[in-house]
């Protein structure tokens, strides 16, 4: 049966997360997508802004976000930071292009919470779910 039309059968969060998308109308529709699900959403444009929300706010339970971005710091390098900022951080990361994002040693670990662009917000709402509920 199809629950894309019935937005009640998609999973829902009252958790913190924080959003990372260096293009402003993806940040948006995420940020949009989120709220609608009940979660808290706290965004940044890139990594260095992430990076300060993250020691600002130590309420955050999972960052979602792009791995490419320009201005330094890319997805999987900011997951890497963020995780010892705060250390019970759950991660999701998305992207377009995989191949252009390079992985360093330890950052293998942030690939399996990949979330493919484009995607729905009915598998936003399942992956959420499934990196938060990740014991």
């Amino acid at each position: 049966e199809s629950i894309s039309g019935n937005l009640d059968a998609r999973p829902r969060g009252v958790e913190t997360v924080l959003l990372v998308d260096d293009e402003v109308a993806l940040l948006e529709l995420a940020a949009e997508s989120l709220q609608m699900l009940g979660y808290r959403v706290i965004t940044a444009a890139n990594g260095e802004l992430a990076l300060s929300r993250l020691a600002e706010e130590s309420a955050i339970d999972l960052l979602f976000s792009d791995v490419v971005m320009p201005g330094g710091i890319n997805g999987f390098e900011l997951a890497e930071q963020a995780v010892v900022l705060l250390p019970g951080l759950k991660v999701l990361v998305t992207s377009g292009y995989t191949e252009k994002a390079v992985i360093r040693n330890g950052q293998a670990r942030f690939n399996a919470n990949m979330l493919s662009k484009p995607y729905t917000q009915v598998e936003l709402a399942y992956r959420m779910r499934e990196a938060l509920d990740d014991k």
